[in-house]
């Protein structure tokens, strides 16, 4: 017996119905697995597997996606809370299966379940108001979480809950704009994240002044236009993540290229050679051709934008690495 064959004729879409019974009655676990897992296989097949109880074959069952409701139905009722989550993940279970599992003691499963964009309002509504804070998290963070509900979770007292809500997209404006004075420093983070679709930039301002590096950096993320009286609060930021987010922009002001030339942390000065959509202005990597970090110079050699006269000047490098970069760059531009 080919057992490989087998298997491979088991996980065939165009096997017929009969013989994907037979294979489910093979005592060789490979096979009969193949077969659960098949969106073809026929009820009877499963429901014999199912009688097996194999806990391997169960889940995958769970999870096929053309399992009927009857089965699915036993299978939310299983002891074993892993075969429970996998009818949880099961996107195509019916309201009557998601129901049994909402109320399934196990916090994994009900957790499971938030992953699922096909639930009732109401379900959803019961997901966000679970008590134990994993579900609750897990809920906040879905784009299919109700709107009234991010409105109540924003003043959960669990911190993480806090976090998801503020990361969510459709959370409202004033409801963003509570969580902006969150006392969680990541609450605030991801809140100015939201103040910036909305284009909020009075909040923005106050928190692009937290004491906290993570906010400020992530309202320079935000932020989408450039107003003269940012700049030199953020370029001159006492933590160099702030500055290294900054210097990661596109379409930075030439007064913002000046002053991060002259920083002191190095990564600061690649990622003014990289990370543009737009090409590298030309007196950027002329002016870091000379830097005295090998890899800002190296990262100039690679740039698509580097100038003929800047990548000669390269091929002279001290270093044998951006000399080596410079001319294979040098070769390529010569085809």
């Amino acid at each position: 017996m080919n057992i490989t064959a087998l298997k491979k004729e088991a996980e065939h879409l165009q096997t017929s119905l009969v013989r994907l019974l037979e294979l489910a009655k093979i005592p060789e676990t490979k096979v009969p697995l193949a077969v659960a897992k098949n969106p073809n296989a026929p009820v009877m097949a499963l429901e014999y597997l199912l009688k097996q109880g194999n806990i391997s074959h169960l889940k995958a069952i769970a999870k096929n996606p053309s399992t009927p409701e009857h089965i699915l139905e036993q299978l939310a009722q299983h002891p074993r809370a892993e075969v429970c989550e996998a009818v949880a993940k099961n996107l195509q279970i019916s309201l009557v299966v998601a129901q049994i599992l909402l109320q399934h003691k196990k916090t994994s499963v009900r957790a499971f379940l938030t992953l699922n964009p096909n639930l009732t309002t109401q379900m959803y509504t019961v997901l966000c108001r679970d008590k134990d804070a994993t579900v609750r998290i897990w809920m906040a963070g879905r784009t299919y979480c109700p709107t009234a509900e991010l409105v109540q979770m924003a003043e959960d007292k669990e911190s993480e809950v806090r976090v998801c809500v503020a990361w969510n997209p459709n959370t409202p404006l004033e409801t963003l704009r509570k969580l902006a004075t969150d006392s969680n420093e990541l609450v605030r983070a991801h809140s100015a994240t939201g103040l910036g679709r909305y284009k909020d930039f009075a909040n923005l301002k106050t928190l692009a002044r937290d004491e906290y590096w993570r906010v400020r950096a992530a309202v320079v993320s935000a932020v989408e236009s450039w107003e003269a009286d940012w700049h030199e609060q953020f370029f001159s930021d006492s933590s160099h993540f702030v500055r290294r987010v900054l210097a990661s922009r596109d379409n930075l002001p030439k007064d913002v290229f000046e002053y991060l030339l002259q920083d002191s942390d190095a990564v600061v000065r690649q990622y003014l050679v990289d990370n543009k959509s737009q090409s590298t202005p030309a007196f950027v990597l002329e002016q870091l051709a000379l830097d005295p970090d090998e890899m800002v110079r190296w990262r100039v050699a690679s740039n698509v934008s580097v100038s003929l006269i800047v990548l000669e000047q390269l091929t002279h490098d001290p270093s044998p690495r951006v000399r080596e970069a410079a001319l294979k760059k040098q070769k390529l531009t010569r085809v």
